[in-house]
């Protein structure tokens, strides 16, 4: 099969100018852009690479009719997750500036951002308190509640979809896995996961879709301010169900952070499915809350030299990602 080929530098993208590919995923091509002002933007084209699609001009193409079903139904899904995200206007979710179709695709528009995702700085990040983290945690718990009551569920939270702006403030990316609580097409299928950062009704042996909801968001969030705190991903949730085990952080971490950040930890990462249904997501944003620091946290100057020098590393390419194992 020939090589698919990107938008050239210099095309006019409706209102917009392509300056380079940023990045390529299993389903898209992100480019940086500027739009009419001179603003640079980054742009997601919708753009299965497993297809035979673009290898001259702009516009897509198909071998045959199977293969143009498939886009479709790929494009579908990608609508409808551009669609979700637009739904929510939060400070701590990704921002959707523009959407429209051409070429015989998709495009959407965002910010172009500087920074970096939550994993990278997992991994270079050795001195930050307790109280940063928790700063930085809160604004994802904050985002995941508004969307929880807008009738969304992520199922996919995880330190490779949370961008870091550098000033700290996180940022959730790729709604890719979204779904409406109840939708009676998706509700029926085991959600896309990542090993560790899933919950276990995730799974296909515990999957029943009466299993899964906001509750299994809980577990991602857990995860996720797991790997804050230790430094690396989570074992992953069937082995403890089967094992009837469960994640001891209030012991094994005993005086190194506070108990309330153990306990939530804990709450969070239960693997019955029931017992996280009582879980008040409220009352958990409340106490970490607490913990919020006062003064402005000091830039990430030594972490996002690299990133800056750099903008290829824009969000988007964590938003490509789909079922990837978190590094």
């Amino acid at each position: 099969m020939p090589n698919n080929v990107a938008l050239p530098k210099g095309y006019k993208l409706n209102e917009y100018t392509i300056a380079k590919k940023l990045s390529t995923g299993g389903f898209s091509v992100v480019y940086l852009a500027y739009n009419q002002d001179g603003m640079p933007v980054a742009i997601k084209e919708f753009f299965p690479n497993n297809l035979h699609l673009r290898t001259k001009g702009t516009h897509v193409d198909f071998i045959n009719m199977r293969e143009k079903h498939r886009f479709q139904e790929g494009l579908k899904a990608f609508k409808d997750e551009t669609e979700i995200v637009m739904r929510l206007k939060h400070r701590n979710i990704i921002e959707i500036i523009n959407f429209f179709e051409m070429n015989g695709t998709a495009y959407l528009v965002m910010p172009y951002e500087y920074g970096c995702t939550l994993s990278k700085f997992i991994s270079l990040e050795k001195d930050a308190s307790e109280k940063e983290l928790l700063t930085i945690i809160e604004g994802v718990f904050s985002a995941v509640q508004m969307f929880h009551e807008n009738n969304i569920i992520h199922l996919d939270l995880k330190p490779g979809n949370i961008w870091l702006r550098p000033n700290k403030e996180a940022l959730i990316l790729d709604f890719g896995t979204a779904r409406i609580i109840d939708d009676p097409v998706k509700s029926k299928q085991p959600p896309m996961h990542t090993p560790g950062y899933a919950a276990p009704e995730q799974h296909k042996e515990f999957f029943q879709p009466a299993r899964v909801g906001v509750w299994t968001d809980y577990y991602g969030l857990g995860s996720t301010l797991y790997a804050l705190l230790e430094k690396k991903s989570p074992p992953p949730s069937p082995g403890l169900l089967i094992k009837n085990s469960s994640i001891k952080l209030v012991e094994s971490r005993k005086g190194q952070f506070s108990q309330t950040t153990l306990e939530i930890i804990e709450e969070l990462m239960e693997t019955d499915w029931n017992k996280r249904k009582n879980i008040n997501l409220k009352e958990i944003i409340s106490k970490l809350s607490k913990f919020k620091t006062i003064t402005p946290v000091p830039l990430m100057t030594d972490i996002f030299d690299e990133f800056i020098l750099e903008a290829g590393e824009y969000i988007v390419q964590k938003i490509n990602a789909k079922e990837t194992p978190e590094e």
